[in-house]
């Protein structure tokens, strides 16, 4: 019988995250909750979508503004005559239209503050896929940390077993060989947790902090999911997509209102006095009124383009109504699917995993097995354990497309 060789077997008893990964630990540590909340408020990325908003109010300021009244001051001689006009000329064409112009104007900021919310939405979603897969990386890497330690520890217990000339050199090395095989996979994992800090830190403004940014696990479990009519109800009537549709189909009728008054004149109203140094050199009042007749040009390119804009907007509503409802029911259904692979997988892996490591050394030890088979134990534990990781990596990266595409974070 072989000499005991006693090694610890770490027991997966977290999927992903179960601790701080020991290269991370003096860095940023932040929640799901705390890197969105991040966002919200010093992401240059949320700033930029922001500051259309600005643009936006800085149209509807303009919708609300009235011309400038014109003053003009001339002078006329003739045979030494000379006549002096002081006048003061204001536009009132902007009383028939302004209203509606303004109604306009705000329509098509409620459009652009619609989208921003949505694009603000995605940076959630491409945020929080972002810290999933840091969570993931971390996992990954404390695993892989996990079994190159236990194969290290084994290949040290066999260098002293060989030295004692109780084992043969062939097990020392298989066992030194499967760590450089670890190490270097380590080394990957390593460099992928490294990208997925980038990834997460290019939400945030710079702060040198990337490199150093670690993903903290907030333990849940799943919850009921909705079925796919109530998720799509609630995203027609709440994604901001659909709500700039709308905004965009008021605007665009508000605007063919304003092409359908071009038929009212134009007028432009002038007052003023007039002083002539004929005579006594007597003053008096000068009144105009100016209108434009709208025989040629009475607003027919404003009401088509107005016209097409509206019916564009409709079509591309409808086009992407029914595009959500297929991406919802089609990622609902890759939820329960990614779910039911996870639950099943860690049921049937999780436990055996462990206990097919343990029987392995048992054998080992009492000479059953080579040390051939308990590298491969040790393996088959190794892609068990980096295996639920991946699975419940996908499934929650589905449901947060899922959260995406319906706008309700609520029901997880």
């Amino acid at each position: 019988m072989r000499t005991c060789v006693v090694l610890v077997i770490v027991s997966f008893a977290s999927v992903v995250g179960p601790g701080l990964p020991a290269a991370a630990a003096q860095g940023l540590a932040l929640t799901e909750a705390q890197a969105l909340d991040r966002l919200a408020e010093d992401s240059p990325a949320i700033a930029a979508l922001r500051a259309r908003l600005a643009g936006a109010d800085a149209d509807v300021a303009d919708a609300r503004r009235r011309p400038n009244p014109v003053v003009t001051v001339s002078r006329e001689a003739v045979s030494g005559v000379a006549e002096h006009y002081v006048l003061v000329s204001q536009p009132l064409s902007f009383l028939w239209r302004r209203g509606l112009e303004v109604d306009g104007a705000a329509a098509r900021a409620r459009a652009v503050g619609a989208g921003v919310r949505a694009l603000e939405r995605l940076a959630r979603a491409d945020l929080r896929l972002a810290f999933a897969d840091l969570l993931a990386a971390q996992s990954r890497e404390d695993n892989l940390r996990a079994s190159l330690a236990r194969v290290r520890e084994l290949a040290g217990a066999l260098a002293l077993r060989e030295a004692a000339g109780d084992a043969a050199g062939f097990d020392r090395l298989r066992a030194e060989q499967e760590a450089v095989e670890l190490a270097a996979d380590l080394a990957e994992a390593a460099a992928a947790r490294a990208a997925a800090q980038a990834a997460l830190g290019s939400f945030f403004a710079p702060t040198g902090e990337t490199t150093g940014l670690l993903a903290v696990p907030t333990p849940h479990e799943p919850v009921p999911l909705p079925d796919p009519e109530a998720l799509v109800d609630h995203a027609t009537t709440s994604l901001g997509e659909l709500a700039a549709f709308d905004a965009r189909i008021e605007a665009a009728r508000l605007q063919r209102q304003v092409a359908d008054r071009r038929w009212v004149p134009e007028l432009e109203v002038l007052a003023g006095v007039k002083r002539s140094n004929a005579g006594a050199g007597d003053r008096g009042g000068v009144v105009s009124v100016l209108a434009s007749l709208p025989l040629f040009d009475r607003g027919q390119p404003e009401r088509a383009r107005a016209t097409a804009d509206e019916r564009l907007a409709m079509a591309e509503r409808e086009a992407f109504v029914a595009r959500l409802r297929a991406a919802i029911e089609g990622q609902h259904a890759i939820v329960v699917r990614n779910r039911e692979a996870f639950e099943t997988y860690r049921a049937a892996a999780g436990e055996g995993a462990a206990r097919l490591e343990r029987i392995a050394l048992v054998s080992y030890e009492a000479g059953e097995r080579s040390i051939l088979e308990l590298i491969d134990a040790y393996r088959a534990g190794a892609r068990a354990r980096l295996r639920t990781v991946d699975l419940a990596t996908a499934a929650r990266r589905a449901e947060i497309e899922l959260e995406y595409l319906t706008g309700w974070e609520g029901w997880q």
